[in-house]
């Protein structure tokens, strides 16, 4: 029987974020004016770092769990408006090792929002209050892990909460992680 043990990591993450409005609201709605900055149904995409630590434990040849501790900078940008979010998330995966080190990973993403800022030209707002503190995704990706300790995968995560009170908007984020266990 082969002993299973606890690796500890460091991922260095480069993430592309979108903010999706799934169902805009209303154009002459009081708040649609308001707040029209944040409230377009295509934001541009935006390509941000994402530091932390993780622990991979293996349970058996073909199981995993790996927690994680990232703090990641998201945000959009559209024309002149920037939207600035930084998050500290804790996603546990749940890996499913197919060949060797390949593996499918799947699982719940927890965040909470440390800072938020809306940039337009010159003018900088601290939007805290707009936006939710709390965020919940979910996570799917395929990783490969090296028997000397490199690892390399791709995650798609897609939040089942509101980014923005009073609407829609919801976080999608992928992930392209380079990360080495020891």
């Amino acid at each position: 029987m082969r002993a299973y043990d606890c690796k500890i990591g460091v991922p260095m993450l480069l993430q592309l974020y979108f903010l999706h409005n799934r169902n805009r609201k209303d154009k002459n709605s009081e708040y649609e004016k308001t707040y029209s900055c944040i409230c377009h149904d295509a934001y541009g995409n935006s390509l941000f770092l994402v530091v932390g630590a993780f622990a991979n434990m293996r349970i058996n040849d073909y199981l995993g769990v790996q927690p994680e501790i990232l703090f990641s900078m998201q945000g959009t940008k559209k024309n002149d408006y920037t939207l600035k979010m930084n998050y500290f998330n804790i996603p546990i995966m749940a890996k499913a090792y197919m060949w060797k080190g390949l593996n499918l990973e799947l699982g719940p993403q927890f965040g909470f929002r440390t800072k938020a800022s809306s940039e337009e030209g010159d003018i900088s707002v601290n939007v805290k209050d707009e936006t939710k503190v709390f965020d919940f995704a979910i996570g799917v990706g395929l990783a490969y892990e090296t028997e000397m300790g490199l690892t390399a995968g791709f995650r798609y995560l897609i939040s089942a909460t509101k980014a923005i009170d009073h609407e829609k908007n919801k976080n999608s984020v992928f992930q392209l992680t380079l990360g080495w266990m020891f």
